[in-house]
């Protein structure tokens, strides 16, 4: 009776995600269009908070005054606080189809490597070779179905790599994982950590210098909105990283290493 107005579903992943969700894909519609005239429109979307205000004026009267929350407000974390996001989740972990095609790791490394970002590892073979060496799998969650991913971050329990969209197969990791995530210092954002905060994942963000000099400036037309971030990651400083925080949730690094 509802129809769910898209934009163009280019990865596998989406439609594959509303078919897990129970949508039908006759209710599904794709528009390319720029502008799209409704005659109803149920949008979702996150609450912002907003701060409220009172003050007494010389007459005696009450002001209520009620401004948007400042900047630095994490919008992401209403969502992921509300019950309906986990039950999102719990429902395409328990929809998405069991697969023999693929290994369950207990240690990923999501690679970006090949991908076209703002934010670029330069080194990020040796950091793949040097995580492998402590038993990590390369992962590239793009050449894996969305079952498949699923699958693969099952039995998690340490989660590697460069801040990205990737990352977020931490929801479908058993409570207790640990998610290891590396930015480049002119980046911030907190939605990785609000979001193993709400399914129990223990968090740590590693942080190492961008070159200012390799970055290039990101165009929307003609406009510059903003920069590209390029670093190197020191890969022997980060196994160490790695091994000091599996052994603090009592993980013991050596069992499992080598294995590819």
């Amino acid at each position: 009776r509802i129809s769910l107005l898209v934009p163009p579903l280019l990865g596998q992943w989406q439609p594959r995600t509303l078919e897990l969700l129970g949508v039908p894909a006759s209710a599904v519609i794709e528009a390319s269009e720029d502008s799209v005239m409704c005659a109803d429109m149920i949008v979702p979307g996150t609450v912002v908070p907003q701060t409220v205000s009172e003050k007494t004026t010389d007459l005696g009267a009450t002001e209520v005054s009620t401004k948007p929350s400042p900047d630095w407000w994490p919008r992401t974390w209403p969502a992921f606080v509300d019950p309906p996001f986990a039950e999102v989740i719990e429902a395409l972990r328990l929809a998405a189809r069991p697969t023999e095609r693929v290994d369950l790791p207990e240690r990923i490394y999501v690679s970006r490597r090949g991908l076209e970002s703002f934010r670029t590892m330069q080194n990020e073979p040796e950091v793949e070779a040097t995580l492998a060496k402590l038993g990590f799998v390369i992962l590239r969650p793009q050449d894996h179905d969305f079952d498949e991913q699923v699958a693969l971050f099952s039995r998690a329990r340490v989660v590697v790599g460069p801040h990205g969209a990737g990352l977020t197969n931490i929801v479908f990791a058993p409570p207790g994982a640990l998610l290891i995530d590396i930015f480049p210092d002119s980046w911030s954002t907190s939605w990785t950590l609000r979001l193993t905060q709400r399914f129990g994942h223990y968090y740590l963000p590693v942080v190492y210098a961008s070159d200012p000099k390799l970055s290039r400036p990101l165009l929307l037309g003609n406009v510059e909105i903003s920069r590209s971030h390029v670093y190197r990651v020191p890969a022997n400083d980060l196994a160490l990283i790695v091994i000091d925080a599996m052994r603090s949730i009592g993980i013991n690094p050596e069992n499992g290493k080598g294995r590819r």
